[in-house]
């Protein structure tokens, strides 16, 4: 590397800083203003009611496998069924405090 471009780097390099550094500080965080409790709930919404909720999701897969002229394998072909099945029921009442409970 040349020697004779090394010190005016620096110095570029060095100016550099000093001109963006203060453009880079951070902001202060801003003031929270708070009018008192936030409640997520709305006391006067009616309560939920009882529910009886189900789902059922169905699935099937199917999978062919043929090894024929393969080294060291048998030769043949596989063939696989499969299923799936998910099922659930879920019933969820209310308490006295409005919170749902399953």
């Amino acid at each position: 590397m040349n020697r004779r471009l090394i010190a005016p780097g620096l110095v570029a390099l060095g100016t550099a800083t000093l001109l963006v550094a203060p453009l880079a500080r951070a902001d202060d965080p801003p003031k929270l203003q708070s009018k008192g409790p936030q409640y997520v709930i709305d006391p006067a919404a009616p309560p939920p009611k009882k529910d009886l909720d189900w789902r059922l999701l169905l699935g099937a897969n199917f999978s062919l496998s043929d090894n024929r002229q393969v080294i060291g394998q048998t030769a043949g072909t596989t063939v696989t069924f499969g299923y799936k099945l998910d099922a659930a029921l879920n019933y969820a009442r209310t308490t006295t405090s409005g919170a749902t409970r399953s």
